[in-house]
């Protein structure tokens, strides 16, 4: 009786532990171990627009895809996750105005101009997300600003 109380008990934490980690993904940048998320405990999921009105935009989706965009270019599928200890806890830096967040993100292909092509599809890069708690705005790149 006591070994199956025994089983039951670690299978128990070996599913919580499991799913516990699932919100957290591991990603591998230069030989470096980067812990990304996208639960960071404020609504950061939607769409971003340049000075809130117009192209180009930056779109977060809950479940970690999403779309990027320069300027003058395509909307192109991506991959993102804000940057977080292993255990899952957002690393933010607290500023004057409020906080900054390392918003890493994976485009999926490249992105398409008139003319030409840019970015390096599989490749991860970061982008400054802030938080401004004297506006209540959130901005990627300082210039996209969350509409929705």
């Amino acid at each position: 009786m006591k070994l199956s109380n025994l089983l039951l008990t670690l299978s128990i934490l070996a599913a919580t532990d499991v799913c516990a980690q699932s919100k957290v993904k591991t990603i591998t940048i230069k030989n470096e171990v980067y812990y990304i998320t996208t639960e960071v405990g404020i609504p950061v999921v939607g769409l971003y627009k340049y000075e809130g009105k117009k192209d180009p935009i930056v779109q977060l989706n809950a479940d970690g895809t999403g779309l990027f965009q320069l300027h003058g270019m395509s909307q192109t599928p991506m991959e993102w996750g804000m940057e977080c200890t292993a255990d899952g806890t957002p690393k933010k830096n607290a500023t004057d105005f409020g906080a900054v967040y390392l918003l890493w993100y994976q485009l999926k292909a490249k992105h398409k101009g008139s003319s030409w092509e840019s970015g390096e599809v599989g490749k991860w890069d970061a982008v400054q997300f802030s938080i401004h708690n004297d506006t209540g705005k959130m901005y990627i790149l300082g210039e996209r600003e969350k509409v929705n």
